[in-house]
């Protein structure tokens, strides 16, 4: 998956899964390492609340949403 990809399934998964209208994933970014599986780091904000850190496990070219 591309980072497009990722940003806009993580987007719509995010908010569905914190029960909000919007989400911004912001610092969005692949890490190294792994060879079988991926790994990401981005923050999750929603408006009034602090950023959420979170770090996705996932194999390669597969769906993590």
């Amino acid at each position: 998956m591309d980072h497009a990809e990722v940003q806009a399934g993580l987007t719509e998964f995010v908010a569905a899964k914190l029960g909000v209208p919007a989400v911004a994933i912001e610092r969005l970014e692949r890490l190294s390492g792994g060879a079988s599986r991926e790994t990401w780091t981005f923050d999750a904000v929603t408006p009034g609340a602090a950023p959420i850190e979170v770090r996705l496990l996932g194999r390669p070219r597969s769906t993590f949403v």
